[in-house]
């Protein structure tokens, strides 16, 4: 499902813009780094805390889907316009949708001009 929703969310973004997504792991120290270069800065198109896909690259697994209903939020308020940022992977920063799983942070940006800013699928938002 999570694939299908990452082709949705291909579809929406002009062709100004390259989208990119990355994912940080909990307990790891290292956060998840967002660089815009030329000027470009950060649009947030989705962000995800929790364990949603068996498939990732800290090889988290649990059986369900726990994801932080906070996460497009959270990552939202610290990155949203800047031409960088670091997010931690951290239940700190936001709420546990799972204790005792080890978690992973994924976000989905793009980084552009005010002129080429794609819109949000709130489906696709929603569903993090």
């Amino acid at each position: 499902m999570l694939l299908l929703l990452f082709t949705i969310l291909t579809l929406l973004v002009p062709s100004c813009q390259e989208t990119y997504s990355d994912e940080a792991c909990e307990h790891s120290g290292i956060p998840l780094t967002i660089t815009c270069t030329g000027g470009s800065t950060i649009t947030i198109l989705a962000a995800a805390y929790g364990v949603f896909s068996n498939t990732n690259t800290c090889g988290r697994t649990f059986n369900g889907n726990c994801v932080a209903t906070s996460s497009l939020s959270v990552v939202q308020g610290l990155c949203e316009g800047n031409r960088t940022c670091s997010v931690q992977a951290s239940n700190t920063l936001f709420v546990d949708p799972c204790g005792g799983v080890g978690k992973y942070l994924t976000i989905t940006w793009t980084c552009g001009s005010e002129a080429c800013v794609p819109e949000r699928d709130s489906y696709y938002i929603q569903s993090g």
